[in-house]
């Protein structure tokens, strides 16, 4: 798949939190009865740091959005 692929198909999202609250809430409207969504945050090879500063922005930024 192009990166195009990944990211129009929804397949990754990629951005900043707030672009993910907004993704977020797209797909709330379009799948009726949505109760979780799963980040994963550590890819093959990725930085410990990397993986840490996403969870922290996803925990911080994101989440709080969603209770």
């Amino acid at each position: 798949m192009t990166y195009e692929q990944i990211t129009e198909g929804d397949v990754v999202w990629i951005g900043t939190p707030e672009e993910i609250c907004e993704k977020i809430e797209r797909v709330k409207r379009e799948v009726e009865g949505l109760t979780e969504i799963d980040f994963l945050t550590n890819y093959g090879g990725m930085d410990h740091w990397k993986v840490i500063k996403q969870q922290e922005l996803i925990s911080k930024q994101v989440m709080p959005n969603f209770k």
